[in-house]
């Protein structure tokens, strides 16, 4: 068995940067790798997506929030124009109350006849024209002078809250608005009653002077008065006593209910805010409504106008589920094409590795072909010479491989031929190193950066391995050969060639043969 300098040996694994192919078939077997585009398609296509979906959503919000302005000023315009109209009649009414109050307090008016002073208050009456009573009642509680008819009717009001407040204030308390009740005059009809006190000329308490208002008087001005679907108005007394509400409930009562004691948080927040608005859950639909509260002015009374949001919203719930919808069946498709677009460029990608891979390999063992071993070899020769760094060479042969084949046939000498492949590439570790069939049944290992003992040191591991391989194939009645190794190694100059190393390799490898087979020969390139 030849032997290589006994000198130096040099094996040093290459950097990436000039690092040679992989030991089976090179630069060529890397991973090919997606363009820039394909690697972050789908990541760009969900981060415009979600671009996308961000910038509807925001204006989706936005619009939101002008659908709950515009709500608030509708709500807040309906509330204005309900309390002018109340304040307006009522404030009518009071001042002829305080009219009337008056001139019974004038003991020249006081002296006419009774029939003359119920034809003055009549004409007040017919002025007024409210459809309800204008009454004057004594400081027992007597009516005195109806309006609506002479004699006046008998009727005692000592027991209502109007007449009651009017006679135990001190002085003119102003106008009162009594609780809703059912008229003793007119039938029952609910009504309210606005009274002023009759003080005498000594200043004592004479009396009252009240006008009764039917509730329908309500319930009509807050049906005209235009609102949107699922708008409540409601009319109560200072304190929270209900007067009118519209829609009226479905049991029909919606006179007279205490609301304080029935949503006490509601209603301390709507006296925390008076002129404004709050967002609350209603405590008789039990919804989310807008509430726009306020008092009349003027008088005891309040107005409150309250909105459900899913009225509010309902023009803008459905935008938000039709653009959604068309927003996420977009996004999702794209995302879908550019993963499908993505999965595409892989399979084109694997396909075209696998075909340039079938181009630089030998179809029977999986090393580099005769190809992939003149670029590699080529390449390695250039790289050394700029580096100064030797460049080894192995050429391989089977021994009496053209017997092996005719004694047991060409499926035992591709076997042989691939397991001879499997040692070749269990032998060369670094990524640099290249295995390759050279030709029938040779073989040759590129060796960068390593001198002739390094060579030589790794075609005797070759051969051992094959040769012991043989042996375990006889052991088992298996046919096996051994192979002849040349080794070859220089440092790239200009001054020398390519073709010299392999011719090197080549007179070396035949050397072995002549020699007797199975062995290394190891020969420096001068």
């Amino acid at each position: 068995m030849g032997a290589g300098p006994a000198a130096t040996m040099e094996r040093s694994p290459q950097s990436d940067g000039n690092a040679a192919p992989g030991a089976a078939a090179g630069d060529a077997s890397r991973k090919p790798q997606l363009p820039l585009i394909g690697r972050f398609l789908v990541a760009a296509s969900i981060l415009a997506c979600a671009v996308i979906l961000a910038l509807i959503g925001s204006a989706l919000y936005e619009e939101r929030s002008d659908a709950l302005h515009i709500a608030r000023q509708t709500g807040a315009s309906l509330h204005a124009a309900l309390s002018s109209e109340i304040a307006g009649q009522l404030g009518q009414i009071d001042l002829v109350l305080q009219v009337v109050a008056s001139d019974l307090s004038d003991p020249n008016i006081a002296a006419l006849p009774e029939r003359a002073r119920h034809a003055l208050l009549a004409r007040t009456a017919r002025f007024l024209g409210r459809g309800g009573s204008l009454l004057v009642i004594d400081a027992s509680g007597r009516v005195v002078l109806d309006a609506a008819r002479y004699p006046p009717r008998a009727v005692d009001v000592a027991d209502r809250d109007y007449f009651r407040v009017q006679r135990d204030a001190p002085g003119d308390a102003g106008p009162y608005v009594s609780a809703p009740f059912e008229s003793r005059l007119n039938h029952g009809i609910l009504s309210v009653a606005l009274s002023r006190p009759v003080i005498d000329s000594t200043g004592h308490f004479a009396g009252i002077v009240v006008m009764t208002v039917p509730l329908d008087f309500f319930r009509t001005l807050f049906r005209d008065a235009p609102h949107s679907p699922g708008t409540t108005m409601l009319l109560m007394r200072t304190g929270g006593q209900l007067i009118v509400r519209t829609p009226p409930l479905a049991d029909g009562v919606d006179t007279g209910a205490d609301l304080r004691a029935l949503a006490p948080d509601l209603f301390d927040r709507l006296e925390a805010t008076p002129g404004g608005d709050i967002i609350a859950r209603s405590p008789v639909t039990g919804d989310q409504r807008l509430f726009v509260s306020g008092p009349v002015p003027g008088l005891p009374l309040s107005v409150i106008v309250s909105q459900p949001l899913r009225e509010i919203y309902a023009v803008w719930t459905l935008r938000v589920l039709i653009i959604g919808t068309m927003a996420l069946v977009a996004c999702g498709t794209l995302i879908v094409l550019a993963v499908l677009l993505r999965r595409e460029l892989v399979r084109r990608l694997a396909a075209e590795a696998e075909m340039a891979e079938m181009a630089i390999t030998d179809a029977l063992t999986g090393l580099a072909n005769r190809r992939r071993f003149n670029e590699v070899i080529a390449r390695e020769w250039r790289r050394t010479a700029r580096t100064g760094t030797p460049l080894g060479l192995l050429l391989i042969d089977a021994d009496h491989f053209k017997r092996l084949n005719d004694a047991f046939g060409h499926a035992r000498g591709d076997l042989v031929l691939r397991m001879l492949a499997q040692i070749i590439l269990s032998s060369i570790r670094r990524p640099g190193d290249l295995g390759a069939r050279y030709g029938g049944e040779e073989f040759a290992v590129v060796l960068p950066d390593t001198d002739l003992a390094g060579a030589s040191l790794i075609a005797e591991k070759i051969r051992a391995a094959m040769a012991a391989e043989s042996a375990r194939l006889a052991e088992s009645g298996l046919a096996g050969t051994t192979v002849s190794i040349g080794a070859a190694s220089t440092l790239p100059s200009p001054g020398r060639s390519l073709e010299e190393l392999v011719e090197t390799a080549d007179q070396a490898l035949y050397a072995a043969k002549a020699e007797g087979r199975n062995r290394v020969v190891a020969r420096a390139c001068l």
